[in-house]
């Protein structure tokens, strides 16, 4: 499943250390659920926040302002995903 920030789930690094539950296209009804229970267990997805506001499937597909700032400083072109990742290539 591609998530609202283009990610492919399955190869995603935030989402094999659990750090990221996962997700679906935030134009879905599924992403305005989730969002909502993510806001009542006190925690927030930036990237999911913006595509369900802006009513977007994928960042990287469907959005004019891709990419900004929140895939650049938070997820999932961070300097600390890219860490992640290449900590992850050396274990």
């Amino acid at each position: 499943m591609i998530a609202a920030c283009g990610t492919d789930c399955r190869m995603c690094i935030m989402k094999a250390r659990e750090i990221c539950e996962g997700c679906r296209p935030g134009n879905s009804e599924w992403a305005q659920n989730r969002l909502k229970m993510l806001e009542k267990r006190g925690r927030i997805c930036p990237v999911l926040e913006c595509a369900v506001r802006r009513g977007v499937a994928r960042c990287d597909r469907d959005c004019e302002s891709y990419p900004c700032r929140i895939h650049r400083e938070i997820f999932p072109y961070s300097q600390e995903y890219v860490d992640l990742m290449r900590e992850d290539e050396t274990h």
